[in-house]
């Protein structure tokens, strides 16, 4: 695993388990809470997307 690919694991985690994007910039070293939130917040839509394709599918097989 390359550091930039441990950053991007690293960062949602912490977003996970509650930490800011404040204290995750802190962490990271980031010079603006601006770029932490653009870089390492890109999967929450992933997420929702997935989600929703799991949700609509349990939903057909539901009569």
């Amino acid at each position: 695993m390359t550091l930039h690919e441990l950053r991007h694991s690293y960062a949602p985690y912490l977003l996970f388990k509650d930490y800011s994007l404040k204290e995750i910039q802190e962490l990271l070293g980031n010079s603006n809470i601006r770029i932490t939130g653009e870089l390492y917040t890109h999967f929450l839509s992933e997420m929702n997307k997935r989600a929703a394709v799991a949700v609509s599918g349990l939903k057909k097989g539901v009569k």
